[in-house]
């Protein structure tokens, strides 16, 4: 989900506010800055956060002007290189309050070339109200009625547009792994793999060997057993840098073979192959007995083999769950 504005406008007030882009992208920025976070938000504290935005945009608060009378009369909330900004978002507001705007230039200290007048959409104030927060005040439509209105007439000339605060579901964009940096793509596996085995894995682990620094994807710890963990993706990610298809693998085992060594305690090499890896392919690799080639004598050697519908599928939840 993501926050987002519906738009209208009186009086071409939006083509108005967009002579000003940098202003009409600053007051958007401010409107859409909790996100989907606005759903946990109460009306009081939202326009808190707000008032403390604008101001520190350099935005002046709550313009007003002393009347003929002595008195002193608010126009709007929030105003800038004649820009207001007027907030309905309270109980009592109204779409006349807009009047304040026209009401603004009787004061050079206060008039606008344009305003925005900012509400919450009925779906918005729905969904707050079964989640316990009650925002009050005009919703979108409510108000685009309200500025249509042919009572308004000539005594409101100034242009408006009229901003609704929504909330709209966004369809992820499909996951492309082969689009992926292969640190990424590393990262997101051993992720995967930690969801599965709820274990902690070390990640992208270097160890100071003999002579040389050993690096290994990952390691973890599963019933008291030391586990390395070597990643392999099928040949349709090509990116990814392969031990088991290149003439690295005999340098790799004599790795393994120096961290055994330096820990002190047997070790198992676990090799993950996410995607579509041939049962000919595990079989000449590994053997019917699960006993790599001549590279993997004497070592303790496994494989699980993934598909890539299961790990976009992990990652996909994993998405859903943090766009909230």
């Amino acid at each position: 989900m993501e926050l987002t504005l519906e738009r209208y406008s009186y009086r071409y007030g939006e083509e108005t506010l967009s002579k000003k882009p940098a202003i009409m992208q600053e007051i958007e920025s401010i409107l859409l800055k909790p996100g989907a976070g606005l759903l946990t938000l109460s009306c009081e504290r939202y326009v808190e956060m707000l008032r403390k935005d604008f101001r520190e945009k350099g935005w002046e608060n709550k313009p007003s002007f002393v009347d003929a009378r002595g008195n002193i009369t608010q126009v709007m909330d929030f105003r800038k290189e004649m820009v207001g900004v007027l907030l309905g978002l309270a109980a009592g507001s109204s779409p006349k309050d807009i009047l304040g705007f026209q009401m603004a230039r009787r004061s050079e200290d206060t008039e606008v070339e344009v305003g925005v007048y900012v509400v919450a959409t009925a779906s918005l104030q729905k969904q707050l109200e079964k989640m316990g927060k009650l925002w009050e005040g005009p919703d979108f439509e409510v108000a685009r009625k309200g500025l249509s209105m042919a009572e308004f007439g000539s005594s409101m000339t100034v242009p408006v547009c009229l901003f609704g605060l929504a909330i709209r579901e966004t369809v992820p964009q499909p996951i492309n792994l082969g689009g992926m940096p292969p640190n990424v793509l590393k990262e997101l596996v051993l992720t995967f793999l930690e969801a599965k085995y709820g274990s902690r894995i070390l990640k992208n682990v270097r160890v100071n060997g003999k002579n040389r620094v050993l690096e290994f994807d990952g390691i973890t710890r599963i019933e008291g057993k030391d586990i390395i963990l070597a990643l392999e993706m099928s040949e349709s990610i090509t990116q990814f840098p392969s031990r088991l298809r290149s003439g690295s693998i005999g340098d790799f085992a004599a790795m393994v073979r120096e961290y055994e060594e330096i820990a002190g305690r047997r070790i198992r090499l676990r090799f993950i192959l996410m995607g579509d890896f041939g049962s000919s392919f595990v079989e000449r690799v590994f053997g019917k007995s699960g006993t790599a080639m001549a590279w993997g004598r004497d070592m303790h050697i496994d494989h699980e083999t993934y598909s890539f519908y299961e790990f976009e599928t992990f990652l996909d939840t994993k998405r859903r769950e943090l766009m909230g």
